[in-house]
Parts: structure tokens; C-alpha cells; sequence
């Protein structure tokens, strides 16, 4: 599921609905909680819970330690415009940083998460997830319903997650040129 540390682009089937597989790089244990809606406060938890979920066999507490400690050296993901600030870029980053659209009320930092849970799209305690190299780890959303940056912003119209419905198309092809530059 995680290719190189990453995501597979997958959505999994589990007993609490679908999820998007998450990438692990980038110092993972820097953003708790873990998972998506479980509060899970530490990386090595999540890998015990993980292995059991997949139907693998119980691992020690100094198992999921040492597995954690391996999770914390995968290196941030690259992608094509990773800090490359373009113009729409620019201008999409003033857009992630307004009030109104309400991006940066959860994302913001090193990681650019508030590392909290909230309510969206019907799910309680909905972790904030990281969005450093966001463009390298589609599909988008815990259940996977966003293939691409601008059907996620598309989404968003919706309020449920921050909320782009003032924003024009070129606002969002903006805002997109931005997250893909974290």
C-alpha cells in the first residue's frame, strides 16, 4: 500500500467505510493524530493497529517501535513544482491564506497541519492531514473521492472542508498551483 514510503493511489475497503491509503514520508510521527478518524497519537500504534487491520500477525510493542523509527526516515516526496512560485502560484497562495476560503485555519506550519480533528464530509474527528507534497498523493479525501487537486477543490465548494464556492475557475486552477508547489 505504501510504495516507497508512499501512497498507492488506492482506496481500501474497511469495516469503517473506505479510506485513501496516506503517504508516510516526511517525518510522519511530526504529524499527529494518525490515521483518519481513529485519534491515533503515535506512529507506532498506527502500525500495530495497521498490521492487524491487514490481517497480519501481532507485532511487539518494540516491533512497532523500530517500524515507527523507519517510517520517520522516509525523505518528503518530490514533485515537479515543489517551491517553484510561479504567478499562479503567488496569487493561489494569497487565496489558501484568506479568511473566507479558510485553507490555512488548518493547514499551516512546517507540516501545514493544525494536527486536530474535525467534522467533514459526515465523518467525526476527521484528522488533518499534511498537505507538504499534497500533489504526489492523489486520490484526495479519506475515501478516496477526488482524483486530481481540482476535483478536491471542486469539493470544497460544498463547505463542508474550508470553502471554495466564491472562487472561479481560475481561482481554483490557482490554488491548485499553489498546493502543488508545497
Amino acid at each position: 500500500c505504501h510504495n516507497e514510503g508512499r501512497n498507492d493511489g488506492l482506496t481500501g475497503p474497511f469495516e469503517f467505510g473506505p479510506r485513501q491509503v496516506l503517504s508516510l514520508a516526511n517525518h510522519k510521527s511530526a504529524t499527529p493524530p494518525f490515521t483518519w478518524t481513529l485519534e491515533v497519537p503515535t506512529v507506532a500504534e498506527e502500525c500495530k493497529k495497521s498490521v492487524d487491520r491487514l490481517g497480519g500477525l501481532d507485532i511487539t510493542d518494540a516491533e512497532a517501535e523500530q517500524l515507527a523509527a523507519f517510517v520517520d526516515t522516509i525523505r518528503a516526496v518530490d514533485t515537479p513544482n515543489q517551491g517553484v512560485m510561479t504567478d499562479a502560484a503567488v496569487r493561489g497562495q494569497a487565496i489558501f491564506e484568506r479568511d473566507d476560503v479558510g485553507c490555512s485555519g488548518c493547514h499551516f506550519g512546517e507540516y501545514l497541519t493544525d494536527e486536530q480533528s474535525h467534522e467533514m464530509f459526515g465523518l467525526k474527528n476527521a484528522d488533518t492531514p499534511t498537505l507538504v507534497g499534497i500533489a504526489a498523493t492523489p486520490p484526495y479525501f479519506h475515501d478516496g473521492r477526488a482524483a486530481t487537486l481540482t476535483a478536491a477543490m471542486e469539493e470544497v465548494r460544498s463547505g463542508e472542508m474550508g470553502d471554495t464556492s466564491m472562487l472561479s475557475d481560475d481561482e481554483i486552477a490557482d490554488l491548485v498551483a499553489y498546493l502543488e508547489t508545497l
